[in-house]
């Protein structure tokens, strides 16, 4: 590969480079192939057009494309490797990470929407085996905000608002409890189990379970949801 080439993509000769190794894509098995580099090339076949003349297509390496994705949030691109191959005039789309890691890692449905690709180092041109890893879509929103890619659902709030904000979530899921002396007497009735904890050092499960009719006192108490 020629020294001006940092990545094996750009290379687009049918030699195999150093250690490249090559699978059928699945779905198109007789007339394109990937290797564990990232390059895919269109195998050698035979095609028979509408006047009935016979041709033989040519091996040929397909030229990715970069494609950017934009960040709204940021305001910047990040970039992925995409390959389109044709095969009787339709269009076969395919990125390539995801292809690589689907015919080289682990035997999945390519169109299985439910996983992304990650790449370990940051860098969306190395897509060799080793550099890729599926995860969960719930997962790569987590990245994304450990990135600073994904903002803060109340980064456009007052700090005031924040509080607020959680405040009254805080509320809706609160459930106020009642303590009784164990011959009946109410005492007091605490905002939540964590601030009768809190009060009276009775174990919050126990509270709980107590409020709920498993056992009947708990920290020498009885407990009751108001």
């Amino acid at each position: 590969m020629a020294s001006s080439k940092k990545y094996p993509y750009q290379d687009l000769s049918l030699k195999s480079l150093p250690g490249e190794q090559w699978k059928p894509i699945f779905g198109l098995e007789e007339y394109f192939v990937v290797s564990n580099l990232g390059r895919i090339k269109r195998t050698e076949y035979e095609t028979t057009y509408k006047n009935g003349a016979v041709h033989i297509k040519g091996e040929k390496i397909i030229k990715p494309e970069i494609r950017w994705h934009y960040n709204k949030y940021k305001q910047d691109y990040s970039a992925y490797l995409t390959a389109s191959p044709i095969l009787a005039g339709f269009r076969y789309n395919f990125g390539v990470a995801r292809l690589v890691y689907c015919t080289f890692v682990k035997q999945v449905n390519y169109y299985d929407a439910g996983f992304v690709i990650f790449y370990n180092d940051g860098n969306s041109f190395n897509v060799r085996p080793s550099n890729l890893k599926a995860a969960s879509l719930s997962e790569k929103q987590k990245r994304m905000k450990m990135l600073g890619r994904s903002p803060n659902p109340f980064h456009k709030l007052s700090v005031e608002e924040v509080h607020m904000r959680h405040w009254n979530m805080l509320k809706h899921h609160l459930k106020k409890i009642t303590q009784y002396s164990l011959s009946g007497k109410k005492i007091k009735t605490f905002n939540s189990i964590a601030e009768a904890h809190r009060a009276t050092g009775a174990n919050p499960t126990g509270i709980s379970r107590t409020a709920k009719g498993f056992h009947q006192a708990c920290g020498g108490y009885i407990w009751k949801y108001a």
